[in-house]
């Protein structure tokens, strides 16, 4: 089969094009090269038109943004025959050719700098990821964390609830059946009672939906009941965060709303955090990158402590590697697994797991594709949360199935059957997974 044509370009100092017979395309504007840019970051997905404008055109009338990304489409176009699929409402790098960037490869880049002069949120994400690392906070690590609570729960239930509110993140970081060893020792009665809800659904979230459904919604009455603010917008929260993995975006949308509400009568940062991931799960999950990293980044910045925000540092690491955009999912996972690791932070290395182990699958070669899929299912196989198993066992299905072995597509799509069997959803956040589900699901051997 002949190869693709290859372009390359450059994107880290001065922007520079080249076509694959070696000539420089000199583009007549930086909005036209910043376009380009933004296409080959992209080039896994695309970018809708809208997109694009907003990306572009920040401070621009929607219609004037659309008309303006008109006419730089048409001068690409042009200047670059062969480059760009425009048809339809997504733009993309063509899939008849292929691209070198020193995007992708940093040995090219010649500075560190990431298209400099270009203003914009899109831009300034892209450029943030030399950000100094944060250290570590003196203080328990989890394992001692966890002794303390257990102490507390036979001697004095009330500080130990008080502590594990003050401690959310590193309550989140106890794995396994320790979490239920705590859970349990929360009396069932007045304000414990909803708290005790709360954190049954916490730990069901990943395993079985209905069971954590059920549970934090238990918990919103009781936070209504009890006039307990806090409990009432970490309930709406992960209520929030069940529908969008639900795919119920308008349910999640609702929930937003009285999540605003909530978090306007609780002034804290605790309830800003809180509102704002909610708002960047539901865009994220909807294909608005700009905006929905936007969201993530003040959700970050509203954060409470260093371990709250590695776990909103990884959340950004797991959703650029989904947008394709490998080198900045590695940097940014960078903090997080490090203090996963020094600290035993349980869902912090669910998740260094699940992103790696995704990236793994998505860069696999042609070459050794089989034996790197084989090590990337052993390696789901070992993370605790079913929900991540079965988003890295999708992608390694959907990686077989473009490399055309369908006998294998259809062995991992019944171990994905049989790890939903005791689930109450089927956990696939992209369109493209579930096409890819129904497709060998159809034509498996």
């Amino acid at each position: 089969m002949k190869s693709p044509p290859n372009w390359r370009v450059r994107l880290y100092g001065q922007f520079e094009l080249f076509s694959p017979d070696g000539e420089r395309i000199l583009l007549p504007t930086t909005r036209t090269e910043a376009l380009v840019s933004v296409l080959v970051v992209h080039r896994r997905n695309g970018v809708s038109r809208d997109e694009l404008a907003s990306i572009l055109w920040t401070s621009a009338d929607p219609a004037k943004a659309k008309a303006s990304l008109r006419q730089a489409l048409f001068i690409i176009r042009k200047a670059c025959p062969g480059l760009l699929d425009t048809q339809g409402h997504r733009c993309r790098i063509s899939e008849d050719v292929a691209v070198e960037s020193d995007y992708d490869d940093p040995s090219l880049r010649e500075s560190q700098v990431f298209m400099p002069g270009m203003e914009g949120d899109w831009f300034e994400v892209h450029r943030s990821y030399e950000e100094p690392a944060p250290t570590v906070p003196a203080g328990l690590p989890v394992d001692g964390f966890l002794q303390l609570l257990l102490w507390l729960g036979d001697n004095d239930p009330a500080n130990m609830l008080g502590l594990m509110l003050e401690s959310l993140a590193l309550v989140d970081g106890i794995g396994g059946p320790d979490i239920h060893k705590i859970i349990e020792k929360l009396p069932s009665t007045g304000k414990f009672l909803g708290w005790k809800h709360y954190f049954v659904g916490r730990v069901a979230l990943g395993g079985n939906i209905k069971i954590s459904e059920h549970h934090t919604k238990a918990a919103a009455v009781e936070a209504l009941k009890n006039s307990d603010r806090d409990l009432l917008v970490y309930s709406l929260r992960d209520l929030l965060t069940l529908n969008v993995l639900l795919n119920k975006l308008g349910e999640a949308q609702a929930i937003s709303k009285r999540l605003t509400e909530a978090c306007a009568r609780r002034k804290s940062p605790v309830g800003a955090s809180a509102n704002f991931l909610g708002k960047a799960l539901i865009l994220l999950h909807s294909g608005a990158q700009v905006e929905g990293f936007q969201y993530l980044r003040q959700s970050q910045d509203a954060s409470q402590g260093v371990i709250e925000a590695a776990m909103m540092e990884s959340l950004r690491a797991f959703f650029h590697l989904s947008y394709g955009e490998f080198d900045l999912a590695e940097s940014r996972l960078q903090v997080p697994n490090r203090i996963g690791k020094e600290i035993g932070h349980d869902y912090l290395h669910q998740i260094c797991e699940l992103t790696r182990t995704t990236m793994m699958v998505k860069k696999a070669n042609e070459d050794g594709v089989v034996d790197t899929l084989d090590l990337a299912s052993t390696r789901a196989d070992s993370l605790s949360s079913l929900h991540f198993r079965i988003y890295i066992k999708e992608s390694i299905a959907l990686r077989y199935l473009q490399s055309g072995d369908l006998r294998r597509a259809g062995r991992i799509a019944t171990d994905v059957r049989k790890i939903r069997r005791g689930l109450s959803m089927a956990y696939t956040p992209w369109d493209e997974m579930r096409l890819a589900v129904h497709c060998y699901g159809a034509k498996r051997p």
